[in-house]
């Protein structure tokens, strides 16, 4: 079986980002690519206690993903 080959880098720390959800503060921005595709790259922003909130394809394609709800359990 195969083996992931993801690798990320950090490229802004202490963003704000607007999203359907809201705003989001302290955001980590990564760039994240496989070595299986190099030209395809994304980023990732990532905000504290709740994950990716949003995501967009910077290289190779397009595609954009942005947090529109969250549901928080007891």
């Amino acid at each position: 079986m195969g083996h992931a080959q993801d690798v990320a880098r950090v490229v802004l720390l202490d963003e704000t980002i607007t999203v359907p959800n809201g705003s989001f503060h302290l955001i980590l921005v990564t760039e994240d690519w496989s070595e299986l595709t190099p030209d395809l790259r994304e980023q990732e922003w990532y905000g504290p206690g709740v994950g990716v909130v949003h995501e967009e394809t910077i290289q190779g394609g397009f595609g954009v993903l942005s947090l529109v709800d969250v549901t928080q359990h007891p």
